[in-house]
């Protein structure tokens, strides 16, 4: 029970360690126009766990591809 609680704590850390950075990603890039970019802080701010891994794949992912 222990190993658990101790990854679930690691999630959790990890979960709020990441939220500062993909707010600052999502503020910072120039292909977004204001609106979306309020959009996406709300999401990652409000279902983050669901909205992290879809920013990271259409807008971080795929420009390291295309680079």
């Amino acid at each position: 029970m222990v190993i658990f609680f101790g990854a679930h704590m690691l999630t959790i850390l990890l979960m709020m360690a990441l939220l500062p950075v993909y707010i600052i990603l999502a503020v910072k890039d120039e292909r977004h126009d204001q609106t979306m970019r309020i959009v996406w802080v709300v999401l990652f701010c409000t279902v983050n766990m669901f909205a992290m891994p879809v920013y990271w794949y259409l807008y971080v992912w795929r420009k390291a591809g295309r680079g």
